[in-house]
């Protein structure tokens, strides 16, 4: 399947949910996965309805209706649908309404790619995954899981090999996890990294993004400031709070850019100003400032 792009051109990271094109379908996998749908019902399959096309994405309960998910698999999205593989007879919910933490496609790794949704129909459990709010050490165990299975849109969820994590900020990421084994794919985005191990099932990040060159993929930590109390709070709630202001909404703006001059881009041997716009192969790529260094992100347009 084709992927709606968001890429750091200089690291070639990528932040995509998977969208339909039949051409790329092996793209889109835990690769090596097993299926684990009974053992982790609280794992689902979203499907997307967005401007121009459609998309899916994983996520995972915390409470009856409300589902934790990758920020960019709800920004921008228009509707969705929520169901549990792991749940006999589960049939697809809708959502009433989405919030997002503070991610948008104009900040990257500068914002925290969290979002959660709201069903309007409860998916009951006998129990719910904890969230683990502070950084595991490095080396620790996971596992991730999500909703392709070799090269296949699967009809449950899958899970990786248990693999020790790293920190992402020497890899450039900061408040994310990096596993060096590089089996994510982009339909798995939004999907859960269980502590590996645990005697309860314990959620320490969300897939968001991967590497292409070497094979890398980054989960988004739990741990950037106001997240744990944002999310403690919405799970004792049950959900988001209705605002008024249409089906999606954000608990914090994204982060201002940065002063022009501030820092520069360098692009096909062009110095590019923070906000200053250049064309790359089918994109539409901008100067961003990514805590302090200049980085090209583009967004894909369907080529000709």
């Amino acid at each position: 399947m084709r992927c709606a792009l968001l890429v750091l051109m200089s690291l070639g990271l990528v932040a995509c949910s998977a969208t339909a094109d039949e051409s790329d379908e092996t793209n889109d996998a835990v690769e090596g996965g097993h299926e684990v749908s009974a053992e982790y019902p609280e794992v689902v399959h979203i499907a997307i309805a967005k401007p121009g096309g459609a998309a899916d994405c994983a996520g995972v309960l915390v409470a009856p209706k409300l589902v934790l998910t990758a920020g960019h698999c709800v920004d921008g999205m228009s509707d969705w649908a929520v169901h549990s593989p792991g749940v006999p007879g589960d049939e697809h919910h809708e959502v009433e309404q989405g919030e997002i933490f503070d991610w948008a496609a104009s900040c990257g790794s500068a914002c925290t790619d969290l979002a959660l949704l709201t069903l309007k129909t409860p998916i009951v459990l006998s129990s719910y995954p904890r969230l683990r709010f502070d950084r595991v050490p490095e080396h620790t165990r996971a596992i991730s899981v999500g909703k392709r299975i070799d090269g296949a849109h699967g009809s449950g969820v899958y899970a990786t090999p248990g693999t020790p994590l790293v920190h992402g900020e020497g890899a450039g990421y900061a408040r994310s996890y990096v596993r060096e084994d590089g089996l994510l794919e982009h339909g798995d985005s939004g999907g859960p990294t269980f502590l590996a191990g645990a005697k309860e099932h314990t959620v320490i990040g969300i897939n968001m993004a991967i590497l292409r060159s070497p094979r890398r993929d980054f989960i988004q930590r739990f741990d950037a400031r106001g997240v744990s109390e944002w999310l403690a709070m919405r799970i004792r709630e049950g959900s988001p709070r209705a605002s008024g202001n249409g089906r999606t909404t954000r608990q914090h703006e994204p982060p201002p850019p940065a002063a022009p001059g501030a820092v520069t881009c360098t692009h096909e041997g062009r110095r590019l100003q923070v906000g200053e716009t250049a064309p790359w192969r089918c994109n539409e790529c901008t100067c961003r400032d990514l805590r302090g260094r200049g980085e090209m992100m583009c967004t894909s347009m369907t080529c000709a």
